[in-house]
């Protein structure tokens, strides 16, 4: 059945991405990022339900923060689109975040922009109709989002044209 209904991956688009008072200065690290998303559909004959998603922001390589979104599940029937937003905050109270991190964010961000990584878990369910369902957890890559901050605040976006797509993974 799964060959007979042809079903495609959502695809996940950038709109935005933007970091809010960013502190790289040791030993303090805080810092908000907000993601917004386009995800469409492309499916023909498959609604897709994404019943949990889990967001992570990386530097480099180096795991920054996660956070979980609690919001209600949604669904998006056949070539449709929605939008997902995801706001994340760290403080850093735990340590998480190793000094030489912090540190190479923070010569990163003297040269006026920063380079993040936005990474989400995903799972969902393909539906046709009643009979027919098939659940899938998947991996959302959005990276290299460069962040341009202006001048000495820490607040920053991705470029006017820096919109990316992202890839995603089963």
């Amino acid at each position: 059945m799964w060959l007979v209904l042809r079903p495609q991956l959502p695809v996940f688009h950038v709109d935005n991405f933007s970091v809010s008072n960013l502190n790289a200065t040791l030993p303090t690290f805080t810092a908000n990022w907000e993601a917004n998303l386009t995800v469409r559909n492309p499916n023909t004959r498959l609604k897709i339900e994404f019943s949990e998603l889990q967001n992570f922001v990386f530097y480099d390589e180096d795991y920054l923060l996660a956070s979980a979104i609690t919001s209600r599940p949604f669904s998006l029937e056949t070539k449709t689109s929605g939008v997902i937003n995801a706001k994340l905050s760290e403080n850093n109270k735990d340590n998480l975040v190793e000094n030489w991190v912090v540190d190479k964010l923070a010569k990163e961000r003297s040269n006026g922009s920063v380079s993040f990584n936005f990474r989400m878990l995903v799972w969902t369910t393909f539906r046709s109709g009643l009979w027919w369902n098939r659940h899938l957890s998947m991996k959302v890559l959005c990276e290299d989002l460069q962040v341009t901050f202006v001048g000495a605040s820490g607040n920053g976006n991705i470029a006017a044209n820096g919109h990316r797509d992202c890839l995603v993974f089963v």
